[in-house]
């Protein structure tokens, strides 16, 4: 079995009959769903939602049936992937640019876990990913000064689009930025100081919020809990 597949067996075993569950995406979620279409279909009954346009697919082509995001009111376990997670399990996500919808995921999660390998896990930031702000277009310039005028050596690049002349806009029409670091700060202080922005929806930066994280390696899946 390789390594997605035991993170996802681990994933799979946490999920109760009766439990909403909530699914993020790359491909350690995809592994999830792959097992979970056979245990829906032998009679576990559940509900599930999701923040990414892919996984939905997925679900749909397993037959597995999905409720609206803005139905639920809370969620047992919402599980996703991450760029980088450090030792307190704060984790940065920057490649897909539905974090703002995938933190509310995680925020009405009773249990977030993350999902990866020994590659996502770092003592600190290293800046090797952009923190990602989900920005109101109007306020795209006051923004992209702000930023600038926080000191920290951020250089901010509107994500530009590659199929079309124009940027990338979230499912909600707002503009991305990527904000690249040469010397990670504070990821708490950042998140802080990104959001008291006016126009920033939301970062990338997911403070405080996975309890527990599985972590594939050559000698198995790990368990890694919080320590509050």
């Amino acid at each position: 079995m390789d390594t997605k597949s035991q993170v996802a067996a681990s994933a799979l075993r946490m999920i109760a009959d009766g439990n909403t569950v909530g699914f993020g995406a790359g491909s350690n979620v995809a592994a999830v769903i792959e097992l979970l279409s056979g245990r829906i279909a032998q009679g576990l009954k559940m509900q599930v939602v999701t923040s990414s346009f892919k996984t939905r697919l997925l679900c749909q082509q397993k037959g597995i049936p999905l409720m609206d995001i803005g139905l639920v009111e809370r969620l047992d376990l919402y599980f996703d992937g991450c760029d980088q997670f450090d030792a307190q399990l704060n984790a940065l996500k920057s490649g897909g640019g539905i974090h703002t919808c995938e933190k509310l995921l995680a925020s009405m999660a009773e249990t977030f876990v993350l999902l990866g390998d020994e590659s996502k896990r770092v003592p600190h930031f290293t800046g090797q990913f952009p923190v990602v702000v989900d920005v109101l277009p109007e306020a795209l310039p006051f923004v992209l000064t702000s930023v600038k005028s926080l000191g920290m050596a951020i250089r901010p690049e509107i994500r530009m689009s590659a199929q079309k002349d124009g940027a990338v806009l979230t499912d909600h029409g707002n503009v991305l930025v990527d904000l690249w670091l040469d010397a990670f700060p504070d990821p708490v202080e950042l998140h802080q100081a990104l959001k008291s922005i006016t126009g920033v929806v939301d970062t990338s930066l997911f403070i405080g919020l996975a309890r527990k994280a599985l972590i594939a390696s050559r000698g198995g899946v790990e368990v890694v809990q919080r320590k509050d």
